[in-house]
């Protein structure tokens, strides 16, 4: 019997959609990334057109699975399968169970602000403080929250402590302000350090690093800013990233969420900072307990 030959292309939507049990593999800034590239009129790299990232940008809304963990669902494109050769596409999607409120640990969290210059543009610090103030809302009284901010060099703004009423933690956004260079190194550390100091194994260890520039303070090589990370990562104290603007590092932003098994996205405009401050900040919430996926 002669073999039919079909060239089945599979397309993985492996954008594992925990809702509040995202944690590594949330990478979804390539999209946003080329589009305010095209939009300004220029072309994007190559190497920064990442497909899995593009899936991930889509929400995908797969059933929620019953009596498992993990849910399948597979989707045939063709409405036939061709007989004499060609192609059969074949979408596969993985959707999670919700995680119940009750099985997520508390967050010990630090957020690093980038507070240089060039950040006092009326797109990215208005919106970062809207976003900060919808997601801090979001966590529970017992949550540890730090936050660190840096420019020339990184700042202490409010050293770890438990969440409470929440009223201090609209003062301190109050008080952020913008001016000087990119230390993206200090406030990493910084950050990475205060999380470090209140480690605790029953909470979900975690820090979150804004930017809207490339590294021109302090450490600026991207190896050397990687590894320092990697020493705290290796620790289990994950790492998510988020670039802002035009003018930042991709390719760092994008290997410190890789190996900090965090998340990474881009914000070009207000609606995005509203889509991740309010989806997928939210989703830190419930970064897994004792190790990522």
């Amino acid at each position: 019997m002669q073999r039919q030959r079909f060239g089945l292309v599979v397309l993985l939507l492996i954008g594992l959609l925990l809702l509040l049990n995202a944690c590594g593999g949330g990478m979804d800034t390539s999209k946003a990334r080329s589009r305010d590239v095209i939009q300004s009129g220029g072309i994007a790299p190559a190497e920064e057109l990442r497909v899995g990232e593009y899936l991930n940008y889509y929400e995908q809304h797969f059933a929620a699975p019953v009596n498992t963990a993990l849910g399948l669902d597979l989707r045939l494109g063709n409405t036939q399968m061709p007989a004499d050769g060609g192609e059969a596409w074949l979408q596969t999607g993985i959707q999670a169970r919700t995680t119940a409120s009750e099985e997520i640990a508390p967050l010990n969290l630090a957020l690093v602000i980038d507070s240089s210059g060039s950040m006092s543009t009326t797109e990215k610090m208005p919106y970062v403080k809207q976003s900060l103030r919808v997601f801090l809302r979001s966590l529970a009284a017992n949550d540890r929250v730090a936050i660190v901010t840096y420019s020339n060099d990184a700042r202490l703004l409010v050293p770890s402590q438990q969440v409470g009423d929440g009223a201090w933690i609209e003062q301190a956004i109050d008080r952020l302000g913008t001016g000087g260079s990119t230390n993206l190194h200090a406030g990493m550390m910084m950050g990475l350090e205060e999380v470090a100091r209140n480690y605790d194994v029953r909470r979900n260890n975690l820090v979150i690093l804004m930017t809207d520039g490339i590294a021109n303070q302090g450490v600026t090589d991207s190896t050397s800013i990687a590894s320092a990370a990697r020493a705290y990562n290796d620790r289990g104290i994950y790492l998510s990233t988020i670039g802002l603007g035009r003018d930042f590092n991709d390719a760092l932003l994008s290997e410190l969420a890789r190996q900090g098994k965090g998340n990474y996205h881009f914000i070009d405009s207000a609606a995005e900072m509203d889509k991740v401050g309010r989806r997928k900040l939210a989703g830190a919430v419930a970064m897994c307990q004792g190790g990522c996926l």
